[in-house]
């Protein structure tokens, strides 16, 4: 078996490797797209004897936030596998070669989503994110409001929108850095409108991507940086009572819209989102800020595939950041799997 990246000749064999793994066939016009956006060096490939592809694995160079930090990050798309070459590895030997990639472009963390956690938890992701989707009756939307502000529908071009996203991205932890292309072919190529909130000043504080159909008004994309905005989109989205009698949304799992209703009894649902993983621990933890504070404490990291190996411990004091070190695993320093991102606190 022969890993190597994919050359532009190899392009079609993945594409028919792609739709039968994932059983969905490529339209002409998503196969012209998908044509022209084909970068090779990103595509790995597992080769047989015969120099035929037998899995596929797509390593996308992306920047992830941690708040106020960009961190460059290795996202994992579009694994899949011929049957006939299933339970030979494929997969194993992609990740690892994934892995060091990944460290030698500087990307010190790994983001994907699962087909199923289980899997790829064996090979040191974890689940880091998750959402909760709302369907919300008319009658139990906020009560109309006082605001001072006005919406205004919009053209669906990222100049308008990406400030707007990024203000909101930058007290989070796993949003991506959008790229103009991103926006386009990931976010507007959705169906629907688009609306910014604007506050008395005309200065905006909000967006809404959404679409009605079926008597469904169903949001794509909510951002709300304050309170009017967030009222003001609410409102919006009820002054659809004549055309929608329900409204569906996914937002962040530490959404608090259902303070706001009067009667928040509607449907959620918390739903496992993306896994992530710490590619090179070291790199990880020296982009981060840390607080200053008094004493010093320890973190430690140990490999999710090999707990034999020991433990690597940080140490912080009073904002600064020392050296890892290994320790013996048998001395119970605080540890977590490596795939974790959440015992990193701003």
């Amino acid at each position: 078996m022969q890993i190597r990246q994919l050359t532009a000749n190899e392009m079609e064999e993945r594409i028919a490797l792609s739709e039968f793994a994932f059983q969905k066939g490529l339209s002409e016009e998503e196969a012209k797209e998908y044509k022209a956006s084909f970068r090779p060096e990103e595509h790995w490939g597992a080769f047989g004897e015969d120099g035929k592809l037998m899995s596929g694995l797509h390593l996308i160079p992306f920047e992830m936030r941690a708040g106020r930090t960009l961190l460059k990050m290795g996202g994992i798309a579009s694994v899949a596998t011929w049957p006939e070459a299933r339970r030979y590895g494929c997969v194993t030997k992609l990740l690892g070669q994934a892995l060091v990639t990944m460290r030698e472009q500087g990307q010190t963390v790994s983001m994907l989503h699962p087909f199923s956690f289980p899997f790829y938890r064996k090979f040191g992701w974890e689940m880091t994110v998750e959402r909760k989707m709302y369907v919300i009756a008319q009658s139990q939307l906020p009560k109309r409001s006082e605001v001072s502000g006005k919406i205004v529908r919009a053209a669906k071009e990222a100049d308008a929108f990406n400030d707007l996203y990024d203000r909101f991205a930058m007290g989070r932890v796993g949003m991506l850095k959008r790229s103009p292309e991103w926006w386009r072919s990931k976010v507007f190529s959705k169906p629907g409108l688009a609306a910014i909130w604007k506050n008395e000043s005309s200065e905006p504080e909000g967006y809404i991507l959404y679409e009605v159909s079926g008597g469904t008004f169903a949001v794509h994309e909510w951002v709300a940086l304050t309170e009017e905005a967030r009222r003001g989109l609410w409102q919006f989205a009820a002054n659809h009572d004549s055309m929608a009698d329900k409204v569906t949304m996914t937002v962040p799992a530490d959404d608090e819209s259902p303070f706001l209703f009067a009667d928040p009894r509607f449907k959620q649902e918390v739903v496992p989102y993306f896994m992530s993983r710490i590619v090179d621990a070291e790199g990880f933890v020296s982009l981060l800020p840390f607080a200053p504070g008094p004493g010093t404490k320890a973190c430690g990291l140990r490999s999710a595939t090999n707990s034999r190996r020991g433990t690597t411990a940080f140490f912080a004091s009073s904002g600064t950041r020392k050296a890892p070190r290994e320790c013996a695993a048998r001395r119970r320093r605080p540890s977590v799997p490596t795939g974790s991102l959440a015992i990193f606190k701003r």
